[in-house]
């Protein structure tokens, strides 16, 4: 089985168990998951990206606070984190989320998301050095 096989089958299953426990109606909280689960990485961020898009912040915090300590080098999650902070308008944490995220994994719409960032909190100059982020700008202190 190839690599990616091998995550396909890993997200169905995902969906499938979630799909199963929301049948059954479980309360399921993040706690109950760390005690009783042992949760490979791909499931854990499954989880949070699935509250996520459901738009329950303080629930979406609770699984990221477990998720993150387990799993610091998540970009995925760091971008969720970001999020999160940006709906609750806390530009200086989304921003450093954001930041630990390009680090992790320095892709391009990561430059996007955090020039959006950077833009909702009227910090221009860093917002363009991400929209353009071979530009050559630098910040001087």
């Amino acid at each position: 089985m190839n690599m990616n096989a091998g995550k396909h089958a890993l997200r169905q299953t995902v969906l499938c168990v979630l799909v199963l426990l929301s049948v059954l109606a479980i309360p399921m909280n993040a706690a109950a998951f760390d005690d009783t689960l042992v949760l490979t990485q791909d499931f854990q961020e499954a989880i949070v990206k699935d509250a996520w898009h459901k738009g329950d912040l303080d629930y979406t915090q609770s699984l990221l606070d477990s998720a993150l300590a387990k799993y610091p080098e998540s970009a995925m999650l760091w971008d969720i984190q970001a999020g999160v902070e940006l709906k609750r308008k806390n530009f200086e944490k989304a921003a450093e989320a954001g930041e630990r995220a390009l680090k992790i994994s320095p892709i391009p719409s990561r430059h996007t998301n955090l020039g959006w960032i950077y833009q909702q909190n009227k910090q221009y100059t860093r917002a363009v050095m991400h929209y353009n982020p071979g530009s050559g700008l630098k910040l001087i202190n």
